[in-house]
């Protein structure tokens, strides 16, 4: 348990971390000099969303790890769908917020699903030889 918090304190730090510095050398590049707070915070609960998914099923036992990856990336996704919707209710969204959202999870959660998805191959190969070869 105390490993998995661990996992998942640090995945959202450096995930988010990375998000923000990203996204905002991407606006000043184009501009945008001000950044709004309920957008950083949509992105905190992006990427919390998706460390949790992504930890929780770090730790689940699937016949195939490519399977596990895809369920856990469909279950994110469709939380994060979730939380668009929810924030509908309360403020006014831009007409692209689900394409949005969909893209800003989608690349980066490739991206940190494709190092788990190798990180844990190269775990199997090491600890259990006769199960890394799925």
């Amino acid at each position: 348990m105390k490993k998995a918090i661990f996992i998942f304190v640090f995945m959202f730090s450096v995930l988010f971390t990375f998000t923000t510095l990203l996204s905002a050398g991407i606006q000043l590049i184009q501009g945008v000099e001000m950044h709004s707070n309920p957008h950083i915070m949509m992105r905190s609960g992006f990427v919390f969303v998706g460390s949790i998914v992504s930890v929780i099923f770090l730790f689940m036992e699937f016949r195939f790890r490519f399977i596990k990856y895809l369920i856990a990336y469909i279950v994110a996704i469709m939380m994060i769908m979730g939380i668009i919707y929810l924030s509908g209710i309360f403020v006014e969204l831009h007409p692209d917020a689900y394409r949005d959202g969909f893209w800003n999870f989608t690349i980066i959660g490739i991206g940190v699903m494709s190092i788990l998805y190798i990180g844990e191959g190269f775990y199997l190969k090491r600890m259990i030889p006769e199960q890394a070869s799925e």
